[in-house]
C-alpha cells in the first residue's frame, strides 16, 4: 500500500551529507540559504576544504525529478543545489582503520565513497519527492494484525526488502498487489 504518512528521509534518518537548495517558495532539501549558491559555498563552515560537492539538478514538469546530472531542457530544468560531505563527516562514515584507530586524512578511496553515498541519498531523496513510499498491514486469520511502514522504493529489488520484513503468508497477497500499484 502507498504509504500516506510519507515521512521525509532527510528529516527522519541519519545522513552525512548536507542539501542546500535554492527553490523559490520550497523546502526542498535540508537547508534554504537566503544567500546566494556562490556565496553559500564560499563559507568554510558550509564547505570546508576538502569537502566533496554533488550538483542537484531538478526537472520540474508535472512533478519533481531530481539528479545528480543536468536534464538538458532548457525551459524546465536546471540546478536546484548542492550536496556537501566535510571532511569531519566522511571520516565518521569511512575513517575507521582495522586496528581500530581513526584516519586523520580524507583518502581519495573515502571521497569516492563519499560521493556514492551521496547519489545514494539524493537517488532516496528523489523516490521520496516523487511518493514512492510503501508500507503493508496484514492481519491474520486470528485476528492478530501487523504492519511496517516507511519503505521508500520504486522497483522489485528494492520492494523485496519489504517483501522480507512481513509474515510469510502475506508475501503471496503483496507480490499480486504490488504488481497492480499505481
Amino acid at each position: 500500500m502507498n504509504d500516506t504518512l510519507k515521512l521525509n528521509p532527510r528529516e527522519n534518518c541519519d545522513h552525512l551529507s548536507v542539501m542546500a537548495c535554492w527553490k523559490r517558495n520550497s523546502t526542498i532539501g535540508d537547508v534554504q540559504p537566503s544567500c546566494s549558491p556562490k556565496e553559500w559555498m564560499e563559507e568554510k563552515e558550509n564547505v570546508p576544504k576538502g569537502s566533496v560537492v554533488l550538483n542537484i539538478f531538478i526537472y520540474e514538469h508535472s512533478g519533481i525529478v531530481l539528479s545528480s546530472s543536468p536534464f538538458g531542457d532548457p525551459w524546465d530544468s536546471g540546478q536546484l543545489g548542492f550536496m556537501v560531505m566535510t571532511p569531519d563527516k566522511i571520516l565518521e562514515g569511512w575513517g575507521q582503520k582495522k586496528d581500530g584507530k581513526t584516519a586523520k586524512r580524507v583518502s581519495a578511496k573515502m571521497q569516492k565513497q563519499a560521493l556514492e553515498c551521496m547519489k545514494a541519498e539524493l537517488e532516496e531523496y528523489n523516490k521520496w519527492i516523487q511518493g514512492q513510499c510503501w508500507g503493508w498491514s496484514f492481519t491474520d486469520e486470528n485476528g492478530k494484525e501487523d504492519s511496517c511502514w516507511g519503505y521508500i522504493c520504486d522497483d522489485e529489488e528494492s520492494a523485496q526488502y519489504m517483501k522480507e520484513s512481513m509474515p510469510e503468508e502475506a508475501r503471496a497477497l503483496f507480490a499480486e498487489a504490488w504488481e497492480k500499484r499505481e
